[in-house]
């Protein structure tokens, strides 16, 4: 369950941004839990930030869809597209950005994080109830038998 002040937050950023975003969109910015993080190869960094809250505004017109903040650095690494995850240190947070029209502050995170993750090529995804896995398939002539 998100705080007060990440609600807030949403707000203030909605509030701030939305005559830029696109479409009158709002942009939410919804921390991941669990203690789980992106790890992925970052598209975009920021150095010497004071909050989660300064990489939020700095990236609220990138194309970004997530982004990892670590307090004890402080900085932010940014991502376009999430390949995996991972436990993070007490220090590490991701919070996923969605754009939308919609309110997004109590939707479900973890279930908009699962439609944004993506497999690398050529591996296809294939969803269950609960898992997201990628897997492929080997030719003949990819493997030998010895």
């Amino acid at each position: 369950m998100e705080s007060k002040g990440t609600v807030l937050l949403l707000f203030l950023i909605t509030s701030f941004f939305a005559g830029f975003t696109p479409s009158s969109a709002n942009l939410y910015v919804r921390q991941i839990p669990n203690n789980l993080i992106v790890s992925s190869n970052a598209s975009k960094e920021l150095s010497n930030v004071t909050s989660y809250k300064d990489c939020a505004e700095s990236w609220a017109e990138e194309d970004l869809i997530a982004f990892n903040y670590n307090s004890t650095l402080k900085e932010c690494f940014g991502y376009k597209f999430i390949l995996k995850m991972k436990k993070g240190s007490g220090s590490e947070t991701s919070y996923l950005l969605t754009s939308s029209s919609e309110d997004k502050c109590q939707g479900d995170v973890m279930a908009d994080l699962e439609n944004r993750l993506e497999c690398m090529s050529p591996f296809t995804m294939i969803r269950t109830k609960h898992s997201v896995a990628c897997y492929y398939m080997m030719k003949k002539e990819e493997y030998t038998v010895g």
